[in-house]
């Protein structure tokens, strides 16, 4: 063989063990690439979730005030023996039958509210100013069948106020309409005598223990904007430091994984096993948009038996400097499938960091005028308002 075949033979065989050096190093580190992006293996995986962490982190850092107006639907799931006043209205022409003899604790029914918020949130004194209407439709419709209800409807109008010192709650409910303006009722238990006519409507506020907020932030009447950024019950920025930390933990190797797509961004699955015997349970996956900090773009839960338990979507936008959701989508389902709860907001006038009132977050912020009352829970005692001020009753 002559020199330069030699040469070129040599040349070619390192070029070889060079391309199969870098397959290697490549499969060592970012494992093996499919239609869903590349997976990201050990200290790879943690090195792009902690800088995903830290653009989060980030971004909530220069989050301190926050306002905004909320639009949207919400869909409720409920028996029919437990739904006021349901009684059925249309059989639908779909040819659906129930499965069984559909007793009424078997029927799911789906029942429509639109929904309109507001919020006032400061990040330094951790406390929320929020309103929450919902309309109901008188409409259910029947799960399984596609049959329509009519049902008895309520409309739930609710403020809450909620500081380190409490959580102040007033139920309103609209009394007589004189043009633009409502005269508005609360709760009267407990103050005037029997029969005894109040010359003015007023309004009555409960404090509570602030922890209750996390009772009724999800489900209920307190619209508190902080939700939108968590998954699994934690805020994004936790949750991303915590499987930073357990993409490197080899007990986890087999139930935990991260992908990384070429727009850049991250997919991080995690199997949970939550019966006695070790069986996987749930599978949850998040992916987490690079173009916004990588905040949520998707998170889903899905049981073993592949029912989706729960699905969260998000888009952004960037207010002032600062990235928010523009529309917050969640559907929640029972292990069995049936249909729980789903919320669909859209928020509007978004201000971000604005300077507040000084007064911003006083009782008196929740429209109390002279002559309205306030039980207070925690202290287990009651006062009117006076001269713009709570007096001991």
């Amino acid at each position: 063989m002559s020199r330069c075949c030699v040469i070129a033979s040599l040349g070619f065989i390192a070029m070889l063990w060079a391309m199969t050096f870098a397959q290697n190093s490549w499969a060592s580190d970012n494992g093996e690439t499919d239609k869903e992006g590349t997976k990201l293996e050990g200290d790879a995986a943690k090195t792009a979730l902690i800088e995903a962490y830290t653009q989060q982190k980030a971004n909530f850092d220069r989050l301190k005030t926050w306002q905004a107006t909320v639009e949207g639907t919400i869909l409720s799931g409920h028996n029919l023996s437990r739904l006021r006043g349901a009684r059925l209205t249309k059989k639908a022409d779909n040819g659906k039958k129930r499965e069984g003899p559909g007793k009424s604790s078997e029927i799911n029914l789906i029942a429509p509210s639109d929904l309109k918020a507001t919020f006032v949130w400061d990040e330094t004194s951790k406390s929320l100013l929020s309103t929450f209407k919902t309309t109901p439709s008188s409409i259910c419709t029947d799960e399984a069948t596609g049959d329509e209800y009519q049902r008895d409807t309520h409309e739930q109008n609710v403020r809450v106020l909620v500081k380190d010192d409490g959580l102040f709650t007033v139920h309103l409910r609209e009394s007589i309409l004189k043009g633009d303006d409502f005269d508005l009722f609360g709760e009267r238990d407990g103050f005037e005598p029997p029969g005894k006519e109040r010359k003015a409507p007023h309004l009555t506020v409960t404090r509570e223990d602030p922890a209750r907020l996390f009772q009724i932030r999800s489900y209920s009447y307190a619209f508190d904007p902080t939700v939108m950024f968590e998954v699994g019950g934690w805020r994004i920025d936790a949750a991303t430091k915590d499987n930073s930390d357990g993409a490197v933990n080899p007990i986890l190797n087999d139930v935990m994984s991260v992908k990384k797509a070429p727009n850049g961004d991250l997919t991080v699955t995690r199997l949970y096993r939550t019966t006695n015997d070790g069986k996987i349970t749930t599978t949850h996956v998040t992916q987490l948009d690079s173009q916004f900090s990588f905040l949520p773009k998707s998170d889903t839960m899905t049981s073993n038996e592949g029912v989706l338990v729960q699905k969260i979507d998000w888009e952004y936008e960037t207010v002032n400097g600062v990235i928010v959701p523009k529309t917050y989508m969640i559907e929640k389902r029972e292990f069995s499938g049936r249909f729980a709860l789903s919320r669909t907001c859209r928020l509007t006038d978004q201000k971000v960091n604005a300077t507040l009132p000084a007064d911003q977050f006083d009782v008196i912020s929740l429209g109390l005028q002279d002559g309205d009352r306030i039980i207070d829970r925690i202290d287990e005692r009651s006062f009117e308002i006076k001269n713009g001020k709570p007096v001991p009753f």
